[in-house]
């Protein structure tokens, strides 16, 4: 385990290397950069989940194990009345535990050790994910790969779940491909691999409308705006193919029933919302104000790349700012639906609805921080010709919001959390 830890994110660079993606003079030099901020920020996570080895942060991880199991035992998928991810959607497609079983077949481990290799697997598509697309967005691309331990560091709720092997998190990593090919042209390759992923972005539920969202909201905001563009005009990345793709799996298979049953609960929440008067309590922080800068930092960059775009809607890069003002908008949108139903406890059941808006939210929001810190932060610290005092500040800023979301017990769930949740199921 940790050879792979350090073995994949090289070979990963490397191949990109090879690929043309590492384009300016210190090319090599970025790579290694790169490896190594993949390892520092994935390697924390797979090692505390070692050190708790089978017991997870969410207690769907273990279901998944059980059905990886029964796939095992008796060679087909459990029919829904008895497989353990009752849930239409999933059962109809069981790509996770598909996915899973294959690992343990393949490699000859337990399913238990095959999450925690899809967990590796999952995070490294996901930062790899993020980095390829703000190497298509930024025209500066030297800062990318030190900003992404910030941006990841920083972001509490997105690296808490990113240490937990779930449909949703893998679901988000492909999300970042998937966008990735809004940047691309339409060629027969592009148009196949983009198909390819949005049938692999069925894995959840969420990941589709997530990803026609964003699309919707960047032709929404150039349009308003009456901005060219610097997208290509036919870009591989046509939102009619996952569209298609979506509604097809819903209509054919029993997914339908889940994701109306979904719908109906989303509904039901802002109905009852405005009548809402029991406000959660939220989990204990013993450094509560510290802890605050990071998701106030996300929150705040986001709002800042919102504001920055409408105050220069005619700026050079348009491609910056209509992307990068769709991503925000929408990480805005989630991470708020999200924040409302952690805050006030107004419906019982479906606690996902949290995660479902909040976890996206905060995906979405790592790419909005990411142009920001590389637009207007890292050129400052980077420039020798400014302030000094004014550059050792941002440095202390940003080593503070580091070390607050490090700090926050939801990046790292102590053992007792998982142990609840074991706790739970048993």
């Amino acid at each position: 385990m940790l050879l792979t830890i350090v073995a994949v994110p090289l070979v990963l660079v490397l191949l990109l290397k090879m690929k043309g993606y590492a384009e300016h003079p210190k090319a090599l030099n970025s790579t290694i950069i790169l490896a190594i901020v993949l390892v520092v920020v994935i390697a924390p996570k797979i090692l505390f989940n070692l050190g708790s080895y089978g017991l997870f942060a969410d207690p769907d991880c273990t279901l998944y194990i059980k059905d990886s199991n029964l796939l095992s035992l008796t060679g087909h998928i459990p029919p829904p009345a008895t497989n353990f991810a009752e849930d239409p959607y999933y059962s109809a497609y069981p790509a996770f535990t598909l996915i899973i079983n294959a690992i343990s077949q393949v490699l000859g481990v337990t399913s238990t050790m095959a999450m925690y290799i899809v967990n590796v697997i999952i995070q490294l598509m996901f930062w790899m994910g993020t980095w390829l697309l703000l190497t298509k967005i930024l025209p500066q691309k030297g800062a990318i790969s030190l900003s992404i331990i910030i941006a990841a560091f920083g972001n509490v709720y997105l690296y808490g779940y990113l240490g937990v092997p779930l449909p949703q998190t893998m679901g988000l990593s492909i999300l970042l491909l998937m966008l990735l090919f809004a940047l691309e042209r339409a060629t027969l390759g592009n148009t196949i691999v983009f198909i390819l992923l949005s049938i692999l972005g069925l894995v959840h539920v969420g990941v589709i409308p997530v990803l026609l969202a964003v699309l919707a909201l960047e032709f929404g905001v150039q349009h308003f705006f009456r901005l060219g563009a610097n997208r290509p005009l036919h870009s591989s990345a046509n939102p009619f193919i996952p569209f298609v793709i979506y509604t097809s799996y819903l209509v054919f298979t029993p997914a339908l029933r889940s994701f109306l049953g979904y719908f109906g609960d989303i509904l039901h929440f802002f109905s009852v919302l405005p009548q809402a008067t029991a406000v959660s309590p939220g989990i204990s922080r013993s450094f509560a104000f510290l802890n605050a800068t990071a998701p106030a930092f996300i929150i705040g960059t986001n709002l800042a790349l919102l504001a920055w775009f409408i105050i220069r809607q005619r700026q050079k890069h348009s491609t910056i700012c209509s992307l990068g003002a769709g991503v925000a908008l929408a990480a805005i949108l989630l991470i708020g639906v999200g924040t409302l139903k952690q805050r006030f406890d107004v419906m019982e059941g479906f606690g996902s609805i949290s995660r479902y808006f909040a976890l996206p939210g905060y995906a979405l929001g790592a790419i909005g921080t990411l142009i920001v810190l590389n637009v207007a932060i890292c050129p400052i610290i980077l420039d020798e010709k400014q302030n000094r005092a004014v550059r050792a500040f941002l440095v202390l800023i940003i080593i503070l919001i580091a070390v607050g979301g490090l700090l926050d017990p939801f990046a790292f769930r102590p053992l007792a959390w998982r142990l609840g949740i074991l706790n739970t199921l048993t």
